[in-house]
């Protein structure tokens, strides 16, 4: 009985202990192809895998993990990202003097879904931003260079 019993709890620590080696695999940063960059939004933030930038052509691989929608806008401007004008919603005046609107994902669905923008950046400074009502003014924004 006490071999059977030793046998018994040291088969349950190797599965615990392979369950959380597993588990921790699963927790690491998915990679991304070269020229591709990985964008996840939440609430209220916007992380991005790198935020220095090769010019060129970009992919951004864009997952909402909140639960509201979002959307992924590039902005191309030397204004702070804090600083920019807003409108009546509490979002971002995208059309404000020194302000580029590059290109945007609308309406990242929540838990989980995805988007992929593909864009051609020049060097300078960016803003990624979510603009949808006041997620602005909430500072869900992530500054990015491309040089």
């Amino acid at each position: 009985m006490k071999t059977s019993m030793i046998v018994g709890i040291a088969l349950g620590v190797a599965v615990a202990v392979g369950a959380v080696a597993g588990f921790s695999c699963g927790d690491s940063e998915p990679s991304f192809p070269p020229g591709t960059i990985g964008v996840t939004m939440n609430e209220f933030t916007i992380k991005m895998t790198s935020t220095t930038l090769h010019a060129g052509d970009i992919t951004f691989s864009v997952r909402n993990d909140g639960e509201m929608p979002h959307e992924f806008v590039i902005l191309k401007t030397d204004i702070a990202a804090d600083k920019l004008a807003t409108n009546a919603a509490g979002g971002a005046d995208e059309e404000q003097p020194g302000v580029d609107h590059v290109d945007e994902i609308e309406d990242v669905p929540v838990k989980g879904g995805t988007g992929t923008l593909k864009v051609t950046l020049v060097p300078g400074k960016y803003i990624g931003i979510c603009n949808i009502d006041n997620h602005y003014q909430l500072k869900m924004y992530q500054t990015f260079t491309v040089q």
